[in-house]
Parts: C-alpha cells; sequence; structure tokens
C-alpha cells in the first residue's frame, strides 16, 4: 500500500480517501484478511471493515460497492473449496430470512414488548411500523442486519413521520455515527444492535453448515436468535441485551421530549441535500456536508473508471 494513503488513513481515515486509493487500500486490508480466513463473503466483509477495529480504519459499508468489491472472496491459494460454497449458502440464507414476511411479522410480536397497536406498513415499497407508546404514534424503521446512513431514504422516512405526526424511531444493525448528534437535535430516538435478527430454524441451518468447515475457518458476522429473544424477552439474564435495554430504558425516558422536538422541528426535506441545508447547528451540517459532498465525488469517480472485474 502506498506510504501516502497510509498517511491518510492514519491522519484523517479511510473514508478520506479518493477512489483510486481506497481501491488501493482495501486490497491491502483484503489480503491481509484473507491470510487468517481464507474465504470471505462481502457481509463478513463489511463487518470486519466496516464494524469493528480502530474507529479510523472502519469504512462505510459503501465504499465497498464504489471500490467493486466480490460477493465472495477467496485466497488464490484456495481455489475452489467446499468452505467457499458453505459461505456461499450461510450469506444466501442470511439475505433471504432478513427479507421473509415471517421474520417481519417476528419483529412485530418483538414490538409489541413495548409498543401498542403494532401495525406492519408498506410506504413507497419500503416496510416500517406504526404503533404507540401510551399517547404517542411513532412509526419505527427496522433495518435489520442494515446500516442506516444519510442519504435520501432517511430523509423520506423522517420527512414521512413529520407529515403525518409520527415520532419517527430507528432500529438499525448499525446507525451511521454521525447521524446521533443529528438525531438529539432534531428529536429522533434511534439504536444500533450491531446483530443481525434471525428465526430460530436459520440460525440451526447456519449451525449445521458451520460444522462443514474445515479447522478454524467460521462464518464472521454477529446474529441474534428472534425467537429466543421474543420467547424470552422478559427472563433476567437479558437485562443486557441492548434491544431490551432501549425498550425498557430508553423509549420510556425520552419519548415524549423528543417528540416534542420533533414535532416543533423545521428541519425536513424531500431528499438529504435539503435536509441538510434546514439543519441548525453549523458543526452538525458541516460534517454532513462534508460527507455527502464526498460521498457525491466518489459516486461519479466510480461511473467514470469502473472496473471491468470486481476487486478479489
Amino acid at each position: 500500500m502506498e506510504k501516502k494513503v497510509k498517511k491518510i488513513v492514519r491522519k484523517r481515515s479511510v473514508n478520506a480517501l479518493s477512489r483510486s486509493e481506497l481501491s488501493s487500500y482495501l486490497k491491502y486490508r483484503v489480503n491481509n484478511l484473507l491470510k487468517n480466513n481464507g474465504v470471505l463473503t462481502k457481509r463478513e466483509l463489511t463487518y470486519l471493515l466496516c464494524e469493528v477495529g480502530p474507529g479510523k480504519m472502519r469504512m462505510d459499508p459503501e465504499l465497498l460497492d464504489i471500490a467493486g468489491v466480490a460477493f465472495l472472496i477467496k485466497s488464490k491459494s484456495l481455489q475452489q473449496n467446499n468452505d467457499s460454497k458453505t459461505k456461499s449458502k450461510i450469506e444466501k440464507l442470511i439475505v433471504k430470512d432478513v427479507l421473509s414476511s415471517s421474520i417481519k411479522d417476528k419483529i412485530s410480536v418483538l414490538l409489541t414488548k413495548c409498543f401498542e397497536e403494532v401495525n406492519r406498513v408498506k410506504i413507497n415499497k419500503k416496510t416500517y411500523y406504526k404503533c404507540k407508546y401510551k399517547d404517542t404514534p411513532t412509526i419505527i424503521l427496522i433495518a435489520n442486519g442494515e446500516w442506516v446512513m444519510p442519504d435520501n431514504n432517511l430523509s423520506e422516512f423522517l420527512t414521512y413521520a413529520k407529515n403525518h405526526n409520527l415520532q419517527p424511531i430507528i432500529i438499525a444493525k448499525k446507525v451511521h455515527g454521525m447521524l446521533f448528534p443529528l438525531f438529539k437535535l432534531i428529536g429522533v430516538l434511534a439504536l444500533s444492535t450491531y446483530t443481525v435478527l434471525l428465526q430460530g430454524k436459520t440460525i440451526s441451518k447456519i449451525s449445521l453448515l458451520e460444522d462443514r468447515f474445515e479447522d478454524n475457518v467460521k462464518y464472521r458476522e454477529k446474529s441474534t436468535n428472534l425467537d429466543d429473544l421474543i420467547k424470552n424477552f422478559d427472563k433476567e439474564y437479558l437485562e443486557e441485551n441492548f434491544i431490551k435495554k432501549f425498550f425498557n430504558q430508553i423509549v420510556p425516558k425520552y419519548i415524549e421530549d423528543v417528540n416534542k422536538v420533533f414535532q416543533n422541528n423545521e428541519t425536513i426535506g424531500s431528499d438529504i441535500e435539503a435536509f441538510i441545508k434546514k439543519v441548525q447547528k453549523s458543526k452538525i451540517k458541516t460534517t454532513l456536508k462534508k460527507w455527502v459532498k464526498s460521498r457525491n465525488l466518489l459516486r461519479k469517480q466510480k461511473k467514470k473508471n469502473l472496473p471491468k472485474k470486481p476487486l478479489n
């Protein structure tokens, strides 16, 4: 990896790299990860490159797409082997379960542990959950196993909540760090779970597949058994569970106050750039503007210089 790239990452962060620098950095990181893992799927790479490790070395998941990261990456020395096939099957099981109607129904059941009148609704082809907490009508975005980013999907969700006098709540595998200061300013409750919720039967299938791995090989993404979480939600051993603490402590303590802030706030726009323009606090506004500008630039660079083959 070039000294220039190392210097940028060390002084600022990986998110400050240009597209060509990003490709160089990713090749370096991926090759190092493959030495210990042999085979990595894209979800595993997202976990290893974006969710763990020193802060400056973590990147946004979108950067993997911009750099052209393949669905499955294998060490050249392994060629095609059983581990790569097994990991592909695990990845497909996870994606299928996350998108299934049955897991969305079970998420509705989980929400009844805290909220009333829980209804799953589709708005512009996206699934949300409308419910009530005491006298506060809410709309909940569940990004199961995914990140919530400063993008048009977010501004669309917040605009809908504002226009319908609903308190927005966001629960995601990871809410982008720069969003929490914004949410505090405009009145949004949010939780990063750092896990993907899966049905018990899917976790059992994954466990059977993992038994096929050779020594020291494992699938690297944290998952939570949703069936067990619902069944044992009131048990004491779950007191430290992120979701339970959010439901039992954060929502009851803050929802009335944040709802007053949100309903009185005019920081709503048709898209993320219009949204940012209305942000009053200069530091938060500057951070978001820089981020959106850098992403737009990288996307343009991707269109101009898209590699014929994905990074592998």
